[in-house]
């Protein structure tokens, strides 16, 4: 009867071991921000009133393929510029140029956003400091990027090695002053 009792014993010990675990993982989860790791804890626009507010704007228009929220993010006077190892090379019979203007770019953009069976773009958060008191242009040099996009579900292109550069600007729109990309040079390597 002892050792039965000592086996019954443990196995309660051991079922509320179990029990006390899953409730400090649920209490957990409702104590820390329950959101998934590496998963934004908002999936709508922020204001634009930061260069760091664009950024996430712009991975999130690439990440949800919405091509209104991505030309919010850019000037009208918005380029794009290629890697300049890039640039001349033949990409399916397109000579690619040194730079794209705001409609070819959105334009592309949205070509991308509608053909493409995946899109995932992340970029590190907090990446850019503030910009000085009074500043109207910004530069964010050596920005890290991971742009997967995938044709169909066995073949893509990665981007991850190299860096972006992005030069801000700001606009005032009912008294109030925002941010957007004046241009984007981009860096990286497949």
């Amino acid at each position: 009867m002892g050792t039965e009792k000592k086996m019954m014993n443990t196995t309660l010990r051991i079922a509320l071991l179990i029990i006390v675990i899953i409730g400090a993982f649920a209490a957990a989860g409702c104590i820390f921000d329950s959101t998934e790791i590496g998963k934004d804890p908002i999936d709508e626009p922020i204001v634009p009133d930061s260069p760091e507010n664009v950024i996430y704007n712009l991975e999130l228009a690439y990440n949800k393929r919405d091509i209104n929220l991505y030309k919010q993010c850019l000037s009208p006077q918005f380029t794009f510029y290629f890697n300049p190892i890039d640039v001349g090379n033949d990409a399916d019979g397109y000579i690619i140029p040194s730079s794209w203007g705001y409609e070819e770019d959105w334009t592309a953009t949205q070509n991308m956003f509608t053909r493409a069976y995946d899109i995932s773009m992340q970029l590190p958060e907090h990446l850019i400091d503030d910009p000085p008191d009074g500043a109207t242009t910004y530069t964010a040099e050596n920005i890290t990027v991971s742009l997967l996009v995938m044709v169909n579900a066995d073949n893509g292109f990665i981007a991850n090695r190299g860096t972006l550069e992005f030069n801000f600007e700001t606009y005032d729109s009912n008294g109030k002053t925002y941010w957007r990309i004046k241009d984007w040079r981009d860096f990286t390597y497949a």
